[in-house]
C-alpha cells in the first residue's frame, strides 16, 4: 500500500508539473491571475532548479510557506508605508525601525528556510533556486513590458 501511495504522489507530481510548464509557453492574453503567476513560477523554478519529484514533494511545501511569511512581512511594511502617507503626527524614528525589523524578519526567515533546504537540495540546487528566482522576476518584467 505505501508503495502504491508513492507511485501515486509520483504521478500527481509529474502531473503537475507538466500542467504547470505548459502555462510557461501557453501566456494568457491580457493581466494573468495570481494562479498563473505562480504556476508559472513554480514551472520555472522546477526546471532552471532541476527538481526531481522527491525533491519537490518535500520542497515546495517549504518554498510556499516562506513565501507567505515573506508576503506578511511585505503586508506590513505597506501598511507603514501607508501611515506615513496619511499621518502628519507620525513618528518616523517608530516607522523607521518597524521598516528596518520588517527587513531583518525576511533575512531571518531566509536564512532559517536555506537550513531546511540544505536538508533537502544539494547546494548546488540552493544555488540554482537563488538564480532561478531572480531570473523568473527578470522574465515576469520582460513579459510586462511587452503587454
Amino acid at each position: 500500500k505505501k508503495k502504491e501511495e508513492k507511485i501515486m504522489k509520483r504521478s500527481l507530481t509529474f502531473i503537475v508539473l507538466a500542467l504547470s510548464l505548459t502555462s510557461v509557453f501557453a501566456l494568457p492574453k491580457g493581466k494573468p491571475s495570481m494562479e498563473d503567476i505562480k504556476a508559472r513560477k513554480i514551472a520555472y523554478i522546477t526546471e532552471k532548479v532541476q527538481l526531481t519529484p522527491e525533491e519537490a514533494q518535500k520542497f515546495w511545501p517549504l518554498y510556499n510557506e516562506l513565501q507567505q511569511k515573506i508576503a506578511a512581512q511585505h503586508k506590513k511594511r505597506h501598511n507603514l508605508e501607508k501611515q506615513l502617507n496619511s499621518d502628519n503626527t507620525i513618528n518616523y524614528e517608530t516607522i523607521n525601525d518597524e521598516l528596518i525589523q520588517s527587513r531583518v524578519e525576511i533575512a531571518l526567515l531566509q536564512k532559517n528556510y536555506y537550513e531546511k533546504y540544505k536538508a533537502i537540495l544539494s547546494a548546488e540546487k540552493i544555488n540554482r533556486l537563488f538564480k532561478a528566482e531572480h531570473g523568473f522576476k527578470k522574465v515576469l518584467l520582460e513579459d510586462f513590458n511587452k503587454k
